[in-house]
């Protein structure tokens, strides 16, 4: 079976030279694409944008392809401090930076000399070349609703993996001119569901909210979904066990510098209030003005570090002796961060639980977003070895039951096998 998973943003796992920003996203779909090319009866392709031109490559049984976007720098670049304003239809400075004196006749003149780039044709002459007969999208988003219309357009079985609980915001269904803290609008995330009949979520939680929306997607499109719940997997060869209570030193948090989603702003109160405890943050970037407060208020007894290669976050997570999660769930969807926490023995404090992850593997606490009572039981629980020694336990065999990437693995092969099955 020839299954394609497209993680455009998920070059950084192939090539540590392209990006220092690595998403959990991203993550999910290298390690269950490994997982899947285990199966000699599958052959996975991994579909990711480079900027270097394209390249194709195999890296553990997993045929990697890099689709290559000229210019994709200065675009990007430029978007960041002008936008087309549709209404007056005339650029609008957004932020003013000398460099656009040469960036925008630079666009200017490509747009002249070089035929147009455009993604999906380079995404759909890649799939082409492959031949998938699964396509696996990731997230609601363009990207999504590309591979859904190729999809479509070919012929050919896909699924949606639901990411985030963001992807089911309900404004973006039921209303025209919603725009979410990604970019994602409302005629994006409906026209990427139109496109897909087969879903796949994360948790029960995820479920739940696609039952409030499912009248009104369905208004938009008559077909039925197909609704499968697969749970999150994690590698548990990567993160395996760490030592034991007294050699491990420190918290561990890691995110994205921004307000709404990874919120370092509320795990530096945490830090702040457990002075005679070490912390390392791995920071990346995100929100310039968060980087620059966090900076600013940073206390004494946090190490502030920039970028953590993927290879080595394994060796960072086993030797912390505890995880702190300050995450939302408004735009979490379930944090593979905690599974790999917990698969290393490393007890997890957070502000939010996550499809009653917490509650029920005991790897771990919530509490209700009160930062006082996060910071209470990380002071007791960083002393106590017996404490730390149950949740350090419950973590591991909990997730070695019930998210081990083989049988997630396996499960998603199955489904795959059976979708392909009914369409003949």
């Amino acid at each position: 079976m020839k299954i394609a998973l497209v993680a455009l943003n998920g070059s950084p796992l192939i090539d540590s030279r392209e990006s220092r920003q690595i998403g959990g996203l991203e993550t999910f779909a290298w390690s269950l694409s490994q997982a899947l090319a285990k199966d000699p009866s599958n052959s996975v392709m991994f579909l990711v944008r480079s900027r270097r031109p394209r390249i194709a490559t195999t890296l553990h049984q997993v045929h990697v392809d890099a689709i290559h976007e000229p210019l994709r720098d200065l675009r990007q670049s430029v978007s960041r401090s002008m936008e087309i304003d549709p209404k007056a239809g005339r650029f609008r400075i957004k932020r003013w930076s000398p460099s656009l004196l040469w960036q925008v006749p630079a666009l200017a003149i490509s747009k002249l000399f070089f035929t147009p780039y455009s993604e999906q044709s380079a995404i759909e002459e890649s799939l082409q070349e492959f031949s998938p007969q699964i396509l696996v999208a990731l997230g609601v988003n363009e990207t999504s609703k590309q591979i859904g219309e190729i999809a479509k357009s070919r012929g050919i079985p896909a699924f949606l993996w639901i990411q985030s609980n963001a992807d089911l915001e309900p404004k973006l269904y039921n209303t025209s001119d919603f725009q979410d803290r990604y970019g994602v609008t409302s005629a994006v995330a409906q026209a990427c569901m139109a496109c897909f009949r087969s879903l796949i979520f994360q948790s029960q939680a995820q479920q739940k909210q696609f039952q409030s929306l499912e009248p009104t997607l369905r208004r938009q499109s008559k077909e039925p979904f197909q609704v499968n719940l697969i749970p999150n997997p994690v590698d548990a060869h990567r993160f395996s066990l760490g030592a034991a209570h007294p050699l491990r030193q420190g918290v561990l948090w890691v995110g994205r510098a921004d307000r709404f989603h990874k919120r370092p702003l509320l795990a530096l109160e945490i830090a702040k209030l457990c002075p005679k405890v070490p912390f390392q943050f791995v920071l990346n970037a995100g929100e310039a003005d968060v980087r620059k407060q966090v900076e600013k208020e940073l206390p004494n007894n946090v190490q502030l570090i920039d970028f953590v290669p993927n290879e080595s976050m394994p060796e960072r997570m086993r030797e912390s002796r505890l995880f702190l999660f300050t995450g939302s769930p408004e735009f979490e969807g379930f944090p593979n961060v905690l599974l790999e926490a917990a698969a290393s023995g490393t007890p997890i404090v957070s502000l939010e639980d996550f499809d009653r992850f917490l509650a029920k593997s005991g790897a771990g606490m919530a509490h209700g977003g009160d930062v006082y009572q996060a910071s209470e039981t990380l002071n007791r629980w960083y002393e106590s070895e017996t404490e730390w020694s149950t949740r350090s336990a419950n973590g591991c065999q909990y997730v070695e039951k019930f998210h081990s990437l083989d049988a997630i693995s396996a499960g998603f092969t199955q489904l795959a096998k059976k979708t392909i099955s009914a369409k003949r």
